[in-house]
């Protein structure tokens, strides 16, 4: 009876830790993948919302997003206090 206890224990000993090796190594592996998504990619899935950006040189800008490039995307926003619309062409860098 004490020997089987001891294997049943060791047996579950086991099993967690190939499930804590299993659990690394998805979360690794899923870091990994998420690395080699570009920031224009994410925005890709954004297009026809309403999203908020900080550009340097512009500062703060919300609008619509309405299209994106390789290395560039247009914000159609709303200047504080005015109702025309105007679209602005942000380049990946900014």
């Amino acid at each position: 009876m004490r020997w089987t206890r001891l294997f049943d224990d060791l047996e579950a000993q086991l099993i967690r830790l190939e499930q804590a090796e299993l659990a690394a190594d998805i979360s690794d592996r899923v870091r990994y993948e998420r690395g080699q998504v570009s920031l224009l990619e994410t925005l890709s899935a954004d297009c026809g919302r309403t999203i908020a950006i900080e550009a340097q040189e512009i500062g703060s800008l919300t609008g619509v997003l309405r299209e994106v490039g390789q290395d560039w995307c247009i914000l159609e926003s709303t200047k504080a206090g005015s109702v025309r619309q105007r679209a602005v062409l942000l380049p990946a860098a900014a």
